[in-house]
């Protein structure tokens, strides 16, 4: 499953588009979970997202991260290490910030 995105906000600040919006993860991947310019209205590239402390029901998350060089989302566990593959994580959400053109 893909990534769901919710109330979704957006500003411009100088040359940049902010996008303020709620993610729900849904089933993880191995490597993360794709997030694309696409996935935001009005936006044609990311340039860096600033993601919340998730907000879980029993999943032991630490943190959640945007590798640029892959496009996705990876989530980190308590242990430190990536989640694995298949977990479900449709009760995770987090809010993000994205900062593109």
């Amino acid at each position: 499953m893909a990534i769901s995105i919710s109330n979704e906000d957006r500003t411009v600040m100088g040359d940049r588009v902010v996008v303020f919006a709620t993610v729900t993860i849904g089933t993880y991947a191995t490597g993360g979970v794709a997030i694309a310019a696409s996935d935001f209205s009005g936006l044609n590239q990311i340039d860096f997202i600033q993601c919340s402390a998730p907000s879980i029901d029993d999943q032991a998350i630490n943190s959640v991260v945007y590798v640029r060089s892959t496009g996705k989302l990876m989530v980190i566990d308590a242990a430190g290490a990536q989640e694995g593959n298949a977990t479900n994580l449709g009760s995770t959400t987090m809010d993000i910030i994205v900062f593109g053109k």
